[in-house]
């Protein structure tokens, strides 16, 4: 049963959305000047406590003061609860938690390119004193034009409760590993490693969490990746937010020197339906150990069917063949002679070619 729509002092609901970790959103219309827009209204029964909803508006309403960006997209407005109601700009296609089903590799550009937009956007607010707290790939859209937006600001680390019951356990397996203690810590840093945590899956179709951080290298699961990305990437989602990027404008400059071709469209790449990489193998995440080259083995050829050729020692086999025909041959021929000559013997009046004729005497008369 699909919830009823609510009453927005200023705004005419127009119908649900989606359901957020903290609340539902609604699209819906400005009264006063027929604006589209999205309305992100926090549920009471959203596990945030009063206190945690007028930090998740504050923050809202720094993000609206900030200098436009193309990278983040526009709060509209902020409504004091409750239920606080934060007005954003609609994004006219799907999230890419829904664009890109969970565990989907993408084309490397195509997946770095977005990466650096959001980091584009994610180090505007960090210049300006704000912090995301909670990024993951259902506050990431991808404009029709191609340019990526980051949504969703909490200013702080989802609470324990919002994180057992406000959404899907994967919503919140991009978290860094500080926003999951019982007193959880967000700072630039953290986002860092959500945003590294975000691309790590879409490069590699896998999480960061699944092999226990064994193989955090994603050329260990795509050998043609250059390795200035998996650089950036393991200081990226280190353990230790001392060892990260500090801020998402380093991790950019990083992201920047990383060189792929060819370079993504993603206009292109959205009115096409978002396609995955062509090949959705994935290999297992190897220990450390495993990325060591192994020596070869010798290669065995696979046997041939071949004439054979006779070699060096079989060679007098050869010459004692053609003696016998030769001996063979004379033989026939001096039969042959032999028969002729025999033939030949009872005429007189015949010479033998080659053979001198001798006279006959007439027998003398006896006296």
């Amino acid at each position: 049963m699909s919830t009823p729509l609510p009453e927005i002092p200023g705004y005419k609901t127009i119908r649900e959305m989606g359901r957020g970790v903290c609340g539902l959103v609604f699209a819906a219309e400005s009264i006063a000047d027929r604006t589209s827009c999205a309305l992100r209204v926090l549920q009471a029964d959203s596990k945030y406590s009063h206190g945690e909803a007028e930090a998740i508006a504050a923050c809202a309403s720094k993000v609206a003061a900030l200098p436009s960006h193309p990278n983040v997209a526009r709060i509209l407005g902020v409504i004091p609860g409750p239920p606080t109601v934060i007005a954003m700009e609609l994004m006219m296609v799907q999230p890419l938690s829904a664009a890109v089903p969970p565990t989907t590799r993408l084309r490397g550009p195509i997946a770095l390119e977005i990466a650096r937009q959001v980091a584009s956007g994610l180090a505007h607010a960090h210049q300006n004193g704000v912090v995301h707290g909670h990024i993951h790939p259902g506050n990431i859209y991808v404009a029709k034009d191609g340019t990526a937006k980051l949504t969703g600001f909490l200013g702080q680390s989802p609470s324990a409760g919002c994180r057992e019951s406000g959404g899907p356990a994967s919503v919140f397996a991009f978290l860094a590993p500080e926003q999951l203690t019982s007193e959880p810590i967000c700072s630039p840093a953290t986002d860092v490693y959500s945003l590294a945590a975000v691309l790590y899956e879409w490069l590699t179709g896998r999480r960061v969490n699944d092999g226990g951080g064994a193989a955090l290298s994603v050329r260990a699961h795509r050998a043609e990746l250059p390795a200035s990305l998996d650089l950036a990437m393991r200081r990226a989602l280190s353990s230790d937010p001392a060892h990260r990027f500090p801020n998402a404008a380093e991790f950019l400059v990083a992201l920047e020197k990383v060189g792929m071709e060819p370079p993504a469209n993603l206009a292109d790449w959205v009115a096409a339906g978002c396609p995955a990489a062509e090949n959705q193998v994935v290999t297992l995440n190897l220990p450390e150990s495993a990325l060591t080259p192994i020596p070869e083995s010798p290669r065995v050829r696979p046997q041939e069917t071949v004439e054979e050729v006779p070699t060096k020692p079989n060679a007098p086999r050869r010459g004692i063949g053609t003696a016998l025909v030769v001996i063979l041959l004379m033989v026939l021929l001096t039969a042959a002679a032999v028969a002729w000559i025999l033939w030949q013997g009872g005429s007189s009046a015949k010479v033998i070619p080659g053979v001198r004729a001798i006279p006959q005497l007439a027998p003398k008369n006896s006296p």
